[in-house]
């Protein structure tokens, strides 16, 4: 059956429906977690993002488009994959998460050497200002 008609009647609340989509996607979905959680999680973890998944998809069902339920069923089991690791403070760094510095000079004017110095080793506190 295709997808248009499966999602149609998985609009119309047929279990069944979810059920066929259920068989369908789940070792696809399996493969999307385990690739972000495995291995620093268990089985029963991935498992939990991929039936997540199609939790999501079932209250969410008159919302996703026709042609786009592969990609949307991946993208919620990659969002629940994500924050299971985070929860456990696992997260993996992200590309964009590394600085590139272009440049070994520093900028010249007081205020952003100030604000460079105040990040990098947080603002200075007198004895007055702790608790």
């Amino acid at each position: 059956m295709n997808e248009q008609r499966l999602l149609q009647r998985l609009r119309e609340g047929d279990t069944g429906a979810l059920s066929e989509i259920i068989a369908l996607y789940t070792p696809y979905l399996f493969t999307v977690a385990c690739n972000i959680m495995d291995p620093p999680l268990a089985r029963e973890d991935v498992e939990e993002a991929v039936s997540d998944a199609f939790v999501k998809l079932w209250t969410y069902r008159d919302e996703v488009a026709p042609v786009k339920l592969k990609p949307w069923l991946a993208a919620v089991t990659r969002n629940h994959a994500k924050d299971a690791l985070r929860a456990r403070k696992l997260a993996e760094p992200l590309d964009d998460d590394h600085f590139v510095f272009k440049s070994h000079k520093l900028p010249h004017d007081p205020i952003s050497i100030e604000f460079m110095i105040i990040f990098l080793n947080g603002p200075a506190c007198t004895s007055e200002e702790s608790v």
